[in-house]
């Protein structure tokens, strides 16, 4: 991360939840509430955001904002996750598990990250498939993602 942060200009153009940001703002945000953090440099910033972003570009997504990111994706991808969701308005019986790993504490981010390039299947199972498969008791639904992984999508056109 100090690598990256050095390629920064002064002044970088800051971003939380797709809104534009000041160092105020970014100085104001528990850190356990930032979920995801991008540096874009070059065109890369200013392609999205103009001659603002010519010193870089700082995105960052907070917890509440990657859920609802992921949680609108899921929906969009998957008709039978909406009709859950819906029904149980919402995750709190759900473990989520990403290309075979659970996802514990802080991970939103890497859930919100999916889009329709990376995203490959989703898939519902039991509770009693949870406790056979993952040994998980305590959720009533698991809520399985396979996605390509950053190392596999920079291999693929």
């Amino acid at each position: 991360p100090d690598t990256e942060i050095k390629k920064l200009g002064p002044k970088p153009f800051f971003v939380v939840n797709d809104k534009k940001a000041t160092t105020a703002m970014i100085k104001d945000l528990p850190s356990d509430s930032v979920t995801v953090v991008t540096l874009l440099y070059d065109t890369a910033a200013t392609n999205r955001y103009g001659d603002a972003a010519k010193d870089g570009l700082v995105m960052i997504e907070t917890r509440t904002y990657a859920k609802s990111k992921f949680i609108s994706n899921f929906k969009k991808v998957s008709p039978e996750f909406d009709q859950l969701y819906t029904s149980q308005k919402n995750d709190q019986n759900f473990v989520y598990i990403l290309n075979d790993k659970i996802q514990k504490g802080n991970y939103e981010g890497n859930l919100s990250t999916i889009g329709d390039k990376e995203f490959i299947k989703l898939e519902i199972i039991s509770a009693e498939q949870l406790k056979t498969n993952y040994n998980i008791e305590d959720k009533q639904y698991g809520i399985v993602v396979q996605a390509i992984k950053p190392e596999e999508k920079k291999e693929k056109p």
